[in-house]
C-alpha cells in the first residue's frame, strides 16, 4: 500500500473549497467533526475572540474533532483567502478499509510531531519565564527575553487607567505623539490583544499594554513560535517593573529626607 502524508490523503478522498479574508472556517459553538488541510492562505485560531495560532500552507486542523466526534476547542477565522480541503466523517465511513487506515496512519504520525512540536514551545515558554521570575529587570531584559522574535530598538509598557482610556508610562523613553496614540487607539479600538506591523508589536495584556518597536521577523513565526501568549507571564512582568518603578521613587524620596 503506498504511504502517503495526511494531507495528500485529505485532498484525495476530501472535497475542495475556497473563502475570503474574514469568513468563518469552522465556529466551537457549532457542530464540526471535519479534518481541514490548508493548500495555501491563513487561518487565524482564537477562543473567545483571542488570537491563539496562525496557521497557513500545509497545516492540519479538527483532527481531534474528527476522531473523538467532539466539537471544535476553537473558532477558525480566514486572515487570508484560503483554498482548502476538508474530509467529513460521513465520507470517511463510506472508504474502503485500506483508505481508512492510512488516513487513521495519517493522523497518528500528525500527532505525534504535533507533541514533538509543543515540546520545543514548552521548553521556550519555561526558559521566558524563569528569565523573568529569577532575574532583576534592567534596561536591557526585555530586548534579551525577545532577541529571538523581534530586534528590539524601542519598548514601551504602559499601565492601563480606567480601562484604555489613560495610560500611565511604566518603562521606556518614548515620547507620547500622534502615531503613537493611533497605535493605542488602533489596538483598543478593535478589540486585539495583539496586533503586529512593519516595525512594530503591541500586546494587551489586560492590565499592562506593552508596544515593541524595531525589526519583526514575521507576524506567522510570533504568532505560532513566541511567547506572546502567555498572558499571565506579562502581568507578572507588567508588575515587576511597576514595583521596580515604586523603589526607585521611595529611594528618591528617601534621599530629600536626609
Amino acid at each position: 500500500m503506498e504511504v502517503q502524508n495526511l494531507g495528500q490523503l485529505i485532498k484525495k478522498y476530501g472535497q475542495k473549497k475556497f473563502l475570503e479574508s474574514g469568513k468563518m472556517l469552522f465556529d466551537c459553538s457549532k457542530e464540526d467533526c471535519n479534518i481541514y488541510y490548508i493548500q495555501s492562505g491563513h487561518v487565524l485560531l482564537e477562543k473567545n475572540s483571542i488570537p491563539v495560532v496562525s496557521l497557513g500552507s500545509g497545516e492540519i486542523l479538527g483532527e481531534k474533532s474528527f476522531l473523538e466526534l467532539v466539537p471544535k476547542l476553537l473558532d477558525a477565522k480566514v486572515s487570508e483567502d484560503l483554498e482548502y480541503y476538508f474530509l467529513t466523517k460521513e465520507k470517511f465511513d463510506q472508504l474502503n478499509e485500506d483508505a481508512k487506515v492510512s488516513i487513521l496512519s495519517g493522523i497518528g504520525s500528525f500527532l505525534t510531531n504535533r507533541i514533538y512540536k509543543l515540546n520545543d514551545v514548552l521548553t521556550k515558554i519555561n526558559y521566558y519565564n524563569s528569565n523573568i521570575i529569577l532575574s532583576d529587570i534592567d534596561d536591557e531584559k526585555l530586548k534579551n527575553i525577545f532577541k529571538n522574535d523581534i530586534t528590539i530598538e524601542e519598548i514601551l509598557v504602559l499601565k492601563k487607567i480606567n480601562g484604555n482610556e489613560n495610560f500611565h508610562k511604566l518603562y521606556g523613553n518614548i515620547v507620547f505623539g500622534d502615531d503613537v496614540e493611533k497605535l493605542l487607539y488602533t489596538i483598543s479600538s478593535q478589540d486585539n490583544k495583539i496586533k503586529v506591523g512593519k516595525n512594530y508589536l503591541i500586546f494587551d495584556s489586560g492590565s499592562y499594554v506593552f508596544l515593541f518597536f524595531g525589526k519583526i521577523i514575521s507576524e506567522k513565526y510570533i504568532l505560532e513560535n513566541s511567547i506572546l501568549y502567555s498572558t499571565g507571564m506579562f502581568d507578572y512582568l507588567g508588575f515587576k517593573l511597576e514595583e521596580k518603578q515604586n523603589n526607585e521613587f521611595l529611594e528618591s524620596s528617601d534621599s530629600f529626607d536626609e
